[in-house]
C-alpha cells in the first residue's frame, strides 16, 4: 500500500470559480500532489469564455501558484503554445500540460506531408 501511494499522482482540476473561491480549503487535504488549472473553462465560469489572458483570469490563476506553495503542492497548467508555458513557468507553474493529442496528431501530420510534398 505504501508503493501504490507513492507511485499515484492525486491532481485536482481547477477550472471553476468555486474551485478559486475554496482554494485554501481544497488544498489542505492531504494526499493532493498537484492543483492542475484549465484555463479556458476557468475564463469561461469567471464569465470571460476564451479570455485566458484578462486580468482577473490571470489574477485567480495567480491564485493558485500562491496556494499551491504555501501548501506543499505542484502549481500546474494547461497551455497550447510555447509562449504560454514558458510565461507560466516563469510565474511559478511546475507542472504544464501542452496542446492536446488531435492538435500534436494534426501538427504532425501537416509537417510530413509537407515534407513529402518537397521530395516530390
Amino acid at each position: 500500500m505504501i508503493q501504490l501511494n507513492e507511485e499515484i499522482l492525486i491532481a485536482l482540476q481547477i477550472e471553476h470559480r468555486d474551485a478559486i473561491e475554496n482554494l485554501p480549503e481544497l488544498l489542505s487535504v492531504p494526499g493532493i500532489d498537484a492543483a492542475f488549472v484549465g484555463p479556458a473553462d476557468l475564463s469561461a465560469s469567471l464569465g470571460k469564455p476564451g479570455q485566458t489572458n484578462d486580468p482577473d483570469v490571470e489574477r485567480a490563476i495567480h491564485q493558485v501558484i500562491e496556494v499551491s506553495e504555501e501548501n506543499g503542492i505542484i502549481p500546474g497548467i494547461h497551455t497550447s503554445s510555447v509562449e504560454k508555458a514558458k510565461f507560466w513557468i516563469d510565474q511559478g507553474m511546475k507542472m504544464i500540460g501542452f496542446y492536446t493529442d488531435i492538435k500534436l496528431i494534426l501538427q504532425i501530420c501537416k509537417n510530413l506531408v509537407k515534407e513529402l510534398r518537397s521530395v516530390m
